[in-house]
């Protein structure tokens, strides 16, 4: 499972992606220090940019192995304070 680590308690980087895995989808173990994915986007262009937030984590499997991942992002640099415009990625 990949989530949003609200406070970077367990990944390390504050609204950035947390790691836990379950055999049984019942009693998980969180992988700590793990960073599964983190704010930066990087663009065609060779730019990476640091996104307010990254929202609703999705995987895309192909042949059973994360292909993609697609995220609700926004323009802001504060989370939810400063967004003008919002997007899928």
């Amino acid at each position: 499972m990949i989530a949003k680590d609200m406070r970077g308690d367990v990944c390390g980087q504050k609204h950035g992606g947390m790691h836990a895995i379950s055999p049984d989808g019942i009693h998980w173990e969180v992988i700590p220090s793990e960073l599964a994915y983190t704010r930066g986007l990087h663009w065609d262009d060779g730019k990476t940019e640091l996104m307010g937030l990254l929202e609703r984590p999705f995987l895309l499997f192909e042949n059973g192995k994360p292909a993609h991942a697609f995220f609700g992002t926004s323009n802001g640099t504060q989370g939810f304070t400063d967004v003008t415009d919002t997007w899928t990625v």
